[in-house]
């Protein structure tokens, strides 16, 4: 017979097992039978055919030997007669290049019981439940080979799991495989070396997904999975691995608009806040530009006193903003030479035109700037006064207040009451930006900067105009110090009415 009848055993095995014998248990690759089978072209008749051994001679794979393929026949559907008894079917199998079609019957009534479909190219067991069983069919649509076939009253471990993948993220690996038929959950194991050995760390698992969450970031973990039932475990897939990693949180902005003012064997530095900062370092060096040390971490924030300094010399400074992240850039460089009593002219120009100098202590300076600072923000009086700034006469005391609203700009120059300290010129900047400033009231404040301080005043407008950052930004040392130590020209956001640049070199 040129084409393959279905679900036999090997020739010898056809030879030695009796049409009477009672069937035992049965392994992977044999069929449970009692020597009937046969072939026939119409369904649902399976009597109709007559059994013959005829039909086995050289055409049975039922061998448990994947290897081998025989023709299969989508003219006929192939029969066998599993038990001479009843029995109630578990498990099938059915390897072959085509999907096929198994039916079961009782054999006594030639009622069809159950069907079941079978994908092609599957090598997996099937579970069912399929009672009063004595005769199996199959069918193909589409002729083809066929590898290996089994039905049995028996339950099968299920096959392999394929396609195991494993993905990281933040401290989890989430795992995805292909299901398997028949099985009733899976092993999910685990190393930290390739190729195990694994340790279980999850049993019984419903099915793919699976999400291990008690993992370490920065560690490979590998995997393998088995699938469970009651006929117990399967064998390992195959292996996948993965790094779970935090996320790459950017690093906060760096401060702008550093300003550092001397004092008397101190140095005050001030800043605006970095949005989402938790910290600052405080980075010093006594030559322009750096390299920086480190004299202060994790400050708390503006302002901050740098107290570890030598009067007579020039210290540049920059800040860092930290977070959960790390540590951002550098800010600006703001330097000062701490000399042993200074103190400051601090000259205001209001928006009637009219300007008002006060000489200050460096306390003094710094409780002005605050009061600017916090008024600006929406906070304090409306109004700053300044104690005995003139002669007396005949008063006990007298103030001079300024009102916030009304200040148009101001400038501030340190200067030593001792004459200690020689004063150094800032370096004519021979290669940057001319910056031009209209104030509202028409007036026109000209800088000549360098690139980096052209970029920073931007910076400042930019973020102001964007609704964050200070309403004042300083200029240090815009014009020739003269007998001034320091000299700082100071212009207010909402006094500015446009700004020109443009560059030299």
């Amino acid at each position: 017979m040129k084409y393959f009848s279905v679900l036999i055993f090997a020739i010898i095995t056809c030879l030695l097992v009796p049409v009477s014998s009672v069937f035992a248990a049965p392994i992977p690759g044999n069929i449970l039978i009692d020597s009937y089978y046969g072939i026939i072209e119409t369904p649902d008749t399976p009597y109709s055919v007559t059994y013959s051994n005829l039909i086995s001679a050289g055409k049975t794979d039922v061998d448990g030997n994947d290897s081998t393929t025989n023709n299969i026949s989508s003219t006929y559907w192939y029969y066998v007669k599993v038990s001479n008894t009843p029995t109630t079917i578990t498990s099938i199998r059915y390897y072959a290049s085509q999907a096929v079609t198994l039916a079961f019957y009782d054999g006594t009534s030639n009622t069809r019981l159950f069907t079941y479909t079978i994908a092609a190219n599957d090598p997996s067991y099937h579970s069912i439940n399929v009672p009063n069983v004595k005769i199996v069919a199959t069918h193909v649509n589409t002729s083809g080979t066929l590898r290996e076939w089994y039905v049995s009253n028996v339950v099968q471990i299920p096959s392999v799991p394929l396609g195991l993948s494993a993905a990281p993220s933040n401290a989890q690996i989430d795992l995805s495989w292909t299901n398997v038929t028949g099985a009733t959950g899976y092993n999910v194991k685990r190393s930290t070396t390739a190729g195990g050995p694994y340790t279980t760390v999850a049993s019984n698992v419903a099915g793919s997904p699976y999400t291990d969450t008690t993992v370490t970031n920065g560690t490979t973990y590998y995997y393998v999975i088995s699938a469970v039932n009651n006929a117990g475990e399967g064998a390992s897939s195959n292996e996948a691995s993965a790094k779970p990693t935090a996320p790459v949180v950017p690093a906060p902005d760096a401060p702008i608009n550093l300003i550092a003012v001397a004092g008397n064997a101190q140095v005050n530095l001030t800043w605006p806040t970095v949005t989402g900062a938790t910290g600052y370092n405080i980075k010093r060096s006594t030559t322009p530009s750096g390299p920086y040390t480190t004299v202060a971490n994790n400050v708390y924030g503006s302002p901050y006193t740098d107290t570890a300094v030598t009067n007579g010399i020039t210290y540049y400074y920059v800040v860092t903003a930290l977070d959960a992240s790390g540590e951002s850039g550098n800010s600006n460089e703001a330097s000062a030479t701490p000399m042993g009593t200074s103190r400051i002219i601090l000259t205001t120009t209001m928006t009637n035109g009219d300007t008002f100098e006060y000489n200050l202590s460096q306390t003094e300076l710094t409780t002005f700037l605050a009061w600017f600072d916090a008024k600006a923000a929406g906070t304090g009086p409306a109004k700053y006064s300044f104690t005995n700034q003139h002669l007396k006469g005949s008063f006990l005391a007298r103030k001079n207040s300024l009102i916030f609203d009304k200040i148009l700009k101001f400038n501030y120059d340190e200067y030593s009451i001792s004459g200690s300290g020689t004063p150094t010129e800032v370096a004519e900047v021979t290669a940057g930006t001319a910056l031009s400033i209209t104030l509202t009231d028409g007036k026109v404040e000209e800088f000549i900067l360098s690139a980096a301080d052209y970029n920073a005043f931007v910076a400042w407008h930019d973020a102001k105009s964007a609704g964050t950052g200070p309403a004042r930004y300083t200029f240090e040392n815009p014009l020739k110090k003269g007998p001034f130590l320091a000299r700082h020209e100071v212009v207010i956001f909402d006094k500015i009415s446009s700004y020109d640049s443009e560059d030299f070199n």
